[in-house]
């Protein structure tokens, strides 16, 4: 069930499949994006650290992202790939995103695909069937986004970053907040964001925070801003939470002593 909960919003739901959950209708293999679960890693080549999705009401025209093309030209010493697949770049200097320093030497390649909201014939089976349960769960997705947001986001902007150090994470939370404002989206964080500090160094995989989803839901409510909280079922059987968080938020995440994105 979906409620308000002063700036921040609920949401549960559970599938029956273990590793399956949908948000947005879009079908979540663990942390895919959601409106963004079919990239292949090897065609994005570079996804060994943290990403988050800007998501639109509307699908962006060609002069939107020939802006956002050029936009990638102005940030970057160096550009990638080809319009319509995918775009691979690296930062040229900290102050071109916003970043209160110049030097990135440390800083791996990121990337940007532009993606199309799912619909459920994304997910039909053989013949063209698309699981009655799966279904459901998108269409209450659906309703769910459009009742509190007044639409369902129809396109989304997925940014990576290649690496997992804390500067990686820096700059992928300045780049996820520019796009953001730039285009008018809220930005889907493709996790939980906790209130435990990452590790020093390499931010570790495959580790659950040790509070509570209580404490967790607590942790964001504190924070400027409006937070959605999706909660889905992992296996084996066990709830845990997403979050999608607007602008205002994650500028004062940004500056949070606690500051990461999402692995």
């Amino acid at each position: 069930m979906l409620s308000w909960r002063s700036d921040s919003v609920s949401m549960s739901m559970t599938h029956s499949r273990s590793n399956v959950s949908v948000a947005f209708g879009c079908v979540r293999l663990r942390q895919c994006s959601v409106l963004a679960s079919s990239h292949d890693n090897d065609r994005r080549g570079l996804q060994m650290g943290p990403s988050a999705s800007i998501l639109l009401r509307e699908r962006l025209t060609e002069a939107q992202i020939d802006e956002i093309e050029q936009w990638l030209q102005s940030i970057s010493s160096k550009l990638e790939g080809q319009r319509g697949d995918w775009w691979p770049f690296w930062i040229k200097n900290g102050q071109t995103i916003g970043l209160p320093f110049d030097d990135l030497d440390t800083v791996c390649a990121f990337g940007l695909t532009i993606e199309e909201a799912k619909t459920e014939q994304d997910y039909a089976e053989e013949g063209g069937v698309v699981d009655p349960e799966i279904r459901a769960d998108i269409e209450e997705r659906q309703a769910q986004m459009i009742k509190y947001l007044d639409y369902y986001p129809k396109e989304s902007i997925n940014v990576y970053a290649g690496c997992n150090e804390k500067i990686d994470h820096l700059v992928l939370g300045y780049l996820a907040l520019r796009l953001a404002e730039r285009h008018g989206g809220i930005i889907d964080m493709n996790g939980a964001i906790t209130p435990s500090p990452p590790a020093s160094g390499n931010h570790r995989q495959g580790t659950y925070s040790p509070f509570t989803q209580e404490g967790i839901s607590d942790f964001v409510r504190s924070i400027p801003g409006r937070v959605f909280e999706m909660y889905y079922t992992i296996p084996p059987n066990r709830q845990w939470v997403s979050h999608i968080v607007d602008t205002t938020f994650l500028q004062a995440w940004l500056r949070h002593p606690y500051f990461h994105m999402v692995k």
